[in-house]
């Protein structure tokens, strides 16, 4: 049975503190709205919005706020239906849809939000995240750019562009961006897990064995990667803090863990190193087996697309260990392609001979067919 909520207007007002900016990012916390691992985990109101018209859509606001998604629907369904000129109802309607997962209900709602007022940047930053998890990477781009000029100071959007330039590579920039998000709202969780990924991502450049380097210029990198995979540390450290609950959290304290290893193996000299890149290897490792990784039901229901990229090691001992994620997707894919990177078999790389460890990267790619 669903918990009775007595909720008016003016008391959601009261808790903004008659803030006419409405910024409900406040109110209804982020871990609540569109807490999906990778991605955006909150999509606020941060810019000049209507007041909600009805009852019915402010308590469906609040319902959204305490985690009570099947409940905030159907209210803002019945608000949607009895009021269709309320732009905030159908915009906090996306939002709930979102967080059910409902991806092309969420786009429907998120897009009679923009016909009834096109100048609230919310929803626009809604439709970039649809079309982001559908690997729809320019259109995003466009959709999130267009929200900062109706609202420059809006987290959410700089985090997608971030995370757009992440997955196009262009890391130097999606670092900058998803700082940016983070001076907006320093309470920021998934930026904090993005920031995270792309110093991760940063890594295997950095720490790339570069024929005719000298020893001191190995060093050097190794040095420069170390307090990469640190600062990496530290930010998902952040994150775990803030979303303590989030159902990734399994993942991410192991992903710590790793990076912790990383870091401490970076750390060593040429004498003491343990594992190798393929060019220093005399016989590189060779895959003999590598099982798929599972389309998950709710991935293929969200339509979600893009490909996983991991680092691990190919050990001596002939297991896969120290799975490092570079890049993530959201409903359990990036937990789908760790089980079957754990899964690989393989003959070790050998130098003069003997089985040594050696680094690779792993990709799994996922497509909605």
């Amino acid at each position: 049975m669903l918990r009775r909520v007595r909720v008016t207007r003016r008391s959601i007002l009261r808790k903004l503190k008659m803030n006419p900016r409405l910024n409900f990012l406040s109110f209804i916390t982020a871990s609540l709205l569109l807490c999906s691992q990778f991605f955006v985990c909150a999509v606020s109101a941060q810019q000049t919005a209507s007041p909600l018209v009805s009852e019915e859509a402010t308590r469906g606001a609040a319902l959204l706020s305490q985690g009570d998604i099947k409940g905030a629907i159907k209210a803002l369904q019945s608000a949607t239906k009895h009021h269709r000129d309320d732009a905030t109802a159908w915009y906090y309607l996306g939002l709930a849809y979102n967080r059910d997962g409902n991806l092309k209900q969420a786009r429907s709602a998120f897009e009679n939000s923009i016909r009834l007022q096109p100048n609230l940047a919310g929803p626009y930053v809604g439709l970039a995240y649809i079309m982001l998890l559908k690997n729809q990477t320019q259109p995003a781009l466009r959709e999130a750019k267009y929200a900062l000029t109706l609202d420059g100071q809006n987290a959410e959007a700089h985090y997608i562009i971030s995370a757009i330039y992440m997955k196009e590579q262009s890391l130097p920039q999606a670092l900058e961006e998803v700082e940016t998000a983070l001076k907006l709202n320093s309470s920021f969780p998934a930026a904090f897990l993005l920031k995270s990924q792309i110093l991760v991502a940063m890594y295997p450049k950095k720490i790339a064995f570069v024929e005719g380097d000298s020893a001191e210029t190995r060093q050097l990198r190794r040095r420069e990667a170390t307090l990469l995979l640190k600062n990496a540390a530290e930010s998902l450290e952040r994150y775990l803090q803030l979303d303590p609950t989030t159902p990734s959290a399994k993942l991410w304290r192991e992903q710590l863990e790793t990076l912790h290893v990383y870091s401490q193996s970076d750390a060593d000299d040429d004498a003491t190193r343990t594992v190798f890149t393929s060019l220093e290897v005399t016989t590189r490792a060779r895959i003999l087996t590598k099982p798929e990784a599972q389309y998950t039901t709710s991935a293929r229901l969200g339509q979600v697309s893009g490909t996983v990229v991991l680092r691990a090691v190919l050990a001596s001992d002939g297991t896969v260990k120290h799975i490092l994620v570079i890049q993530s997707l959201p409903y359990g894919l990036t937990e789908q392609a760790i089980l079957a990177a754990r899964k690989i078999k393989f003959e070790p790389a050998t130098i003069d001979g003997r089985p040594v460890s050696q680094f690779i990267q792993i990709e799994y790619n996922f497509s909605v067919f």
